[in-house]
């Protein structure tokens, strides 16, 4: 009897591993503030949480927002809310009475639509408020004395037009003209760093913004920036460096302490990141990202229980995101709370209905509550969205496995490899269909690719090496589960099987020690008793199998009475 390991079950923990990644998460398109207040557009800012070399399937694309790039490799990270300030500017853009603007000025010094704000006063005949800024905090007018009405001033103002009407290389263009006339220019340094970023131009911003900290060292507006810089390269300790700084200056700020935990997760420095989101808390207790970001935090040490409450917090915050919802059906799902996972799924569908890695996330609840129809339908609706969905079509194949629906499963595991040509998973399901299938044949040419992609998973040599014995290629067979007991010592079933084999080239010697070892490994399995009773038999040792039935009585009189058969013959 060859004996082998369920591999149905074993990859149903490993899609809880790879789901965790491939749930991804929803991507917003909220701005890292900076203090720069840049008009629309914005500059494109992450709200991501990208982890270089992490095996990323996610299941969780970005939702529709300008300046949000989709992250394929972490759970999203958010940033400042700026929901208050934009409903505030809602009410009072189209106002005629200066006191609206000025009083937007004094709420919001550092917003969005500070240019707008100043443009709307001049433009009713009103001043704005008199500032003691050295620049503007959006790229609008300067009020540096040192240099009105000189030409950098001019450069600078024109820069700043064509900024604000999205023109970027003719606002570098002006703010370079800016520096050229007046190299101490603070400001133009300022405004071409933000413009490179408006352009993704990371490296390149990084220099100006850097003579912007030399030449401003105490305004933290140009750390925020700089670190930004660093951030979306993924030069995570450079930004942390930049970060601390806005921290120093900005010790009552929640933003400023969110980003610098959004650097040492980068850096995978999980416990320091959870401190900053920790102390955001505490300087805002109603900061809403920080709950989000300290939750998935918690959740990548495991700490469920804590994960689940600051996803509960960031609902009551955020009621209408879902990305919350999704956060906490998520957690439940790690925590194989199965039943309690479903109606945080359902209301983040009910806010994001058009996002398929939701509904895959929901096919493995429902597959994990044994509600196959109900998954196979949410993985359909997946692909119904998203046709190019790799991982629901693998999910989906797992789904008609589990029912037995070999050519459904093979249809599905044969898209998922051609999506995913790289990917041994998709192969090695094919291989394990076509073996349960006995088309032995077809699963050595699948087992064969998934070992040459993935060739540190003994299970699969393990695998192999039954395909070959199946194949009556026994030396072969042998071969393979040698390379699985050297990636995994311990790993009985591979002894068990090598007996088998060695059997079949009567190597009884060699099989006796084989199942030996697995009856050691494994004392508690009569089958190794009775395939060494049998080996015993074929080399004349009857005493030997004598005893190994006499150990099969207390064990299983079944095949206590087949290897006593075998010996009475």
């Amino acid at each position: 009897m060859i004996i082998t390991i369920p591999r149905l079950g074993s990859r149903l923990l490993l899609l809880t591993i790879i789901a965790t990644l491939l749930s991804g998460s929803l991507l917003q398109a909220q701005d890292l503030k900076g203090g720069a207040g840049l008009l629309s557009p914005p500059p494109p800012k992450t709200t991501s949480r990208p982890r270089s070399n992490t095996p990323a399937r996610t299941t969780r694309p970005g939702s529709s927002g300008s300046g949000a790039a989709t992250s394929t490799t972490r759970p999203t990270r958010k940033l400042d809310d700026p929901g208050v300030e934009i409903a505030y500017w809602q009410t009072i853009k189209d106002s005629t009475d200066p006191e609206d603007f000025r009083a937007y000025l004094k709420d919001f010094p550092n917003g969005r639509f500070v240019a707008l704000a100043r443009n709307r006063l001049n433009s009713l005949g009103s001043a704005p408020a008199a500032t003691t800024t050295t620049r503007p905090t959006t790229p609008a007018d300067t009020t540096s004395t040192a240099a009105a009405g000189g030409a950098a001033e001019t450069f600078n103002k024109q820069g700043n037009e064509h900024y604000s009407a999205g023109r970027y290389d003719a606002a570098i263009e002006r703010y370079l003209q800016a520096i050229r006339a007046d190299a101490d220019y603070a400001v133009a340094y300022y405004n071409l760093g933000n413009a490179y970023l408006a352009q993704k131009q990371y490296t390149e911003a990084i220099d100006p913004l850097k003579q912007y900290i030399r030449l401003e060292p105490e305004d933290p507006d140009g750390y925020s920036d700089l670190g930004n810089a660093y951030y979306y390269q993924k030069r995570y300790q450079e930004a942390a460096d930049a970060y601390k700084q806005l921290v120093r200056l900005k010790p009552n700020d929640a933003p400023s302490y969110n980003r610098l935990g959004l650097a040492y997760d980068g850096l995978r420095r999980t416990d320091e990141a959870i401190s900053q989101y920790e102390q955001a808390i505490r300087v805002n207790p109603d900061f809403a990202v920080s709950h989000y970001n300290v939750g998935l935090s918690y959740r990548a040490k495991r700490r469920y229980n804590e994960a689940v409450e600051q996803f509960k917090q960031y609902i009551r915050l955020q009621p209408d995101d879902a990305d919350g919802y999704y956060g906490l059906g998520e957690t439940y799902y790690l925590q194989e709370r199965y039943q309690e996972a479903i109606e945080p799924l359902k209301q983040a569908l009910s806010r994001q209905n058009n996002n398929p890695s939701i509904y895959n996330r929901l096919g493995l609840v429902y597959e994990a509550l044994h509600r196959t129809a109900e998954s196979v339908e949410a993985y359909k609706q997946a692909l119904r969205i998203k046709p190019d969905f790799a991982v629901a079509y693998y999910n989906l194949g797992l789904s008609y496995l589990g029912q037995k629906l070999y050519s459904d499963a093979i249809q599905n595991f044969k898209q998922y490899t051609r999506m995913q040509p790289e990917d041994g998973d998709g192969y090695y399901q094919l291989g394990y269909i076509y073996y349960t299938q006995e088309h032995y044949t077809d699963a050595l040419e699948q087992f064969r690719h998934a070992v040459r992609l993935k060739t540190d998973d003994p299970n699969w040599y393990n695998r192999l090496g039954l395909t070959f014995a199946a194949l009556e290629r026994p030396a072969e067979a042998i071969e393979q589960y040698k390379q699985a007991l050297r990636l995994k010592s311990d790993y009985a079933v591979a002894h068990y099987n090598m007996g088998l084999s060695l059997r079949a080239q009567q190597r009884y010697a060699e099989a006796a020690e084989e199942f030996q070892q697995y009856i050691r490994m494994q004392p508690a399995d009569p089958d190794g008793y009775y395939g060494l009773g049998i080996i015993y038999l074929l080399s004349g040792n009857k005493t030997g199998a004598m005893e190994q039935y006499r150990a099969l009585q207390r064990m299983n009189s079944e095949l206590a009475d087949k290897l006593l058969e075998q010996i009475n013959k």
